[in-house]
């Protein structure tokens, strides 16, 4: 399935059909270990016309809401630029993925600089932090006969 806008929007949002999809069971932190920031690592092989999107959700403590009702956070790949050789598919490269800085739907979440992650819920609360958090890794090709693959996938939620 090809990286397009359309497929972006629609995981964002809970309806997406890409096929090849791993989603996390929500991950809830130790008491008083609520995270303002997050960072997720994928070992994949990625070559060139193939992708590995990488979305979180989150919920704070504060959050009245569920998990399983929030809208996915497109995470920005640090490493865009790097690709794995197309004629070697034990070319795995380690990718690195942050909340994105700038708030791309009002539904998303995003890192604000010293601040941490923010995000606010469908009546108008703002939160900072985070409780628990889900991640769900998409991988998209241009072609059924090149297709990207993950080993594995680390999330690290972080304290500022």
């Amino acid at each position: 399935i090809s990286s397009t806008t359309a497929n972006v929007y629609n995981e964002q949002f809970n309806s997406g059909n890409t096929a090849s999809k791993y989603i996390s069971k929500p991950i809830i932190l130790a008491a008083g270990q609520d995270a303002e920031d997050l960072k997720v690592y994928v070992s994949a092989y990625r070559p060139a016309g193939t992708d590995v999107l990488v979305y979180a959700k989150f919920l704070s403590a504060a959050d009245p809401d569920i998990i399983l009702n929030k809208n996915w956070t497109l995470l920005t790949n640090d490493n865009d630029n790097l690709r794995s050789n197309a004629k070697d598919r034990n070319d795995i490269v380690e990718f690195s993925y942050s909340l994105p800085t700038v708030n791309a739907l009002p539904t998303s979440a995003y890192y604000e600089a010293n601040n941490g992650l923010t995000y606010t819920d469908s009546s108008g609360t703002t939160y900072v932090s985070f409780k628990s958090f889900s991640i769900k890794m998409v991988l998209l090709a241009d072609s059924t006969s090149l297709i990207p693959r993950a080993l594995d996938i680390r999330a690290i939620a972080l304290q500022i």
